[in-house]
């Protein structure tokens, strides 16, 4: 995790905020929550596109037959 974030600050990516919910990743039961998705965008593409979000939709399953 050190090497990753490390390399986070070195590359200067940029965790952008999320909107929609607070976490990517449910247990069934909802007892654990965990934001397991990111989005990491470089300071260049944060100049272009400065209103730069994610979306977090509802989850759902889809069921195939």
């Amino acid at each position: 995790m050190n090497k990753f974030n490390s390399f986070i600050q070195s590359m200067e990516l940029n965790d952008i905020p999320m909107i929609g919910r607070s976490f990517t990743w449910y247990s069934s039961n909802g007892a654990a929550m965990s934001r397991l998705d990111r989005v990491l965008l470089s300071n260049h593409w944060l100049e272009l596109w400065p209103d730069s979000r994610q979306y977090i939709l509802d989850r759902s399953l889809i069921t195939v037959h």
